[in-house]
């Protein structure tokens, strides 16, 4: 893979390329939807307008006034840096490849962390421990450094025997039967409701490859798409640099029933990922790319054209 760039440097760049792509000057006949003759224009797409096609190649461009007011682009995870249809033998199936550059490496996109056994199995204690509590059971306390969750079990059945103990129940059994009660109805189901899916995801993680974790679970590696007989689907490249989208060939310009989007994600102050800009494209089969919407999440052109925050 070659060196990411910098946040800084990205933004530097996003604002000196859409500059230029202004000072080109605009084509005779350009409407919504077209770019005119300027080839140029053609070939950039910079959120200025919400359509934009016929073009075999789109490069994607923030507007360097928009840039210049939007802080939360210093912490950009993810930009596509371009959109280029891709020649399949096939006579109803589209495919496009999107090229993306990643200024805080893949990592960031990559999700958490996977939680092993004993982080999953004290996790779920956790929350059973607390649900205990919520009855009213005292001298509920968890223990630290133990992450078995047999061990975790036995130390709060005890705790929940001395507790119903206090209450000087009338004969062994009935204390026996009072225990084996609550921890049936409190920390067994409280526990399974937190580990059997925390358990599920972790097997589901696990299994993934790195482009999975990038581009979701049903990612393939580009190896396995075949020009000749295509599946629809995702397929990233070994250096995850692109993702390439197979579908259904648009039946027109806006025919929207099969697209993808080409995102500008940046991470919040709460690490959480959000997409800044979207770009929806389908395609045609003579190969033609177009964006059929836009937008940009928090901001918009007021009646001069010029950015604002929404």
């Amino acid at each position: 893979m070659k060196p990411l760039k910098t946040a800084t440097a990205l933004l530097a760049t996003l604002a000196l390329t859409s500059t230029l792509a202004a000072c080109s000057g605009g084509g005779d006949g350009a409407t919504a939807g077209n770019t005119g003759s300027n080839p140029s224009l053609d070939e950039t797409f910079d959120w200025s307008r919400a359509s934009h096609g016929p073009v075999k190649t789109v490069q994607f461009v923030l507007p360097d006034e928009l840039v210049a007011i939007a802080p939360e682009l210093e912490n950009l995870t993810a930009v596509p840096v371009s959109a280029t249809a891709r020649e399949l033998d096939s006579a109803s199936m589209c495919a496009v490849d999107i090229a993306y550059d990643f200024p805080q490496g893949t990592e960031a996109l990559a999700g958490p962390d996977v939680a092993d056994d004993g982080e999953i199995a004290r996790m779920a204690a956790e929350q059973a421990y607390d649900a205990l509590h919520a009855v009213y059971i005292e001298g509920i306390e968890m223990p630290e450094g133990v992450d078995d969750p047999d061990e975790l079990r036995s130390i709060a059945e005890e705790q929940v025997r001395e507790h119903f103990k206090a209450l000087n129940p009338p004969t062994e059994a009935e204390l026996d039967e009072a225990v084996k009660q609550i921890m049936s109805d409190q920390y067994d189901r409280v526990f399974a409701e937190y580990f059997d899916p925390a358990k599920a995801t972790q097997s589901e993680q696990q299994g993934r490859t790195d482009g999975q974790n990038l581009f979701g679970a049903d990612a393939k590696p580009i190896e396995e798409l075949d020009s000749s007989d295509p599946e629809r689907g995702k397929y990233y490249s070994a250096d995850l640099e692109t993702l390439t989208t197979v579908w259904d060939c648009a039946s027109d310009p806006l025919d929207a029933s099969t697209y993808e989007s080409a995102w500008f994600q940046v991470l919040t102050s709460d690490d959480e990922q959000h997409s800044f800009a979207v770009a929806h494209i389908t395609s045609t089969k003579n190969g033609d790319i177009y964006i059929f919407d836009a937008e940009i999440r928090d901001y918009e052109t007021d009646v001069n054209g010029d950015w604002i925050a929404d």
